[in-house]
């Protein structure tokens, strides 16, 4: 409440929720990861969102990924 900044920025409660990003995931089995995120409106079930993660395609995330669906499928 110092800032005169912050008390500014407060008052407008300028929110709104976030449909897409990227998050950086670490894995035991392949090491870090960044994922991006968008999500969806599920327009048969009011209030549910449904969440797409994916790796940027040729990534070195994208690789990472690709070697745990291996791991996995081995398993």
């Amino acid at each position: 409440m110092k800032s005169a900044e912050f008390r500014r920025l407060w008052a407008r409660h300028d929110v709104h929720g976030k449909a897409a990003g990227a998050k950086r995931l670490v894995s035991p089995a392949i090491g870090e990861v960044t994922v991006r995120w968008e999500t969806f409106a599920v327009a048969s079930a009011p209030g549910q969102l449904m969440i797409a993660y994916f790796a940027e395609p040729g990534s070195p995330s994208a690789q990472a990924l690709a070697a745990l669906q291996e791991l996995a499928a081995r398993q």
